[in-house]
């Protein structure tokens, strides 16, 4: 059930109820994803270098994908862990 509910949290972001109020929502996964292809978006579709605006955008979606990916490792970890005790 924990695993279940830390996967679904990556996937999708903590639920509303989980973080205090007024605390911005965490990105799980697929909301990251759609910030990412806007960005490049964004990016590609001018004809000029990225403003210091988007440069700090796409630093700040680097290094939320970073604090994502340490989640998975972790989550995988506990996974394998489990797995191991079954067998």
């Amino acid at each position: 059930d924990s695993l279940d509910r830390r996967a679904a949290e990556l996937e999708r972001g903590p639920s509303p109820g989980g973080r205090p109020t007024g605390e911005p929502a965490a990105a799980g996964l697929t909301r990251l994803n759609g910030q990412l292809v806007d960005l490049y978006g964004v990016v590609e579709g001018a004809d000029a270098a990225p403003t210091q605006q988007a440069e700090r955008h796409a630093a700040e979606l680097a290094r939320r994908l970073g604090v994502l990916e340490d989640q998975v490792h972790a989550l995988v970890g506990r996974f394998r862990s489990l797995r191991g005790g079954l067998q």
